[in-house]
């Protein structure tokens, strides 16, 4: 039988530090914060070796497909 994993996982937040900051306090999770070319922040969790990727998301703005 086949194995499959994901690579990693998106969430969509309307404030990602909060979220991260969540996951780390409640799950352990470790912070990655990147500063982009833009000036912006990405921020990144890794959860016992899950990537998770936290975007901004705008209550006024349906999220993408």
């Amino acid at each position: 039988m086949a194995k499959y994993h994901w690579e990693h996982v998106h969430l969509r937040s309307p404030n990602p530090e909060a979220t991260a900051v969540w996951y780390q306090d409640k799950l352990g999770a470790d912070v990655i914060r990147t500063k982009m070319a833009d000036g912006s922040t990405r921020i990144d969790l890794n959860l016992a070796g899950q990537k998770i990727f936290i975007a901004p998301a705008s209550p006024d703005k349906a999220a993408p497909a």
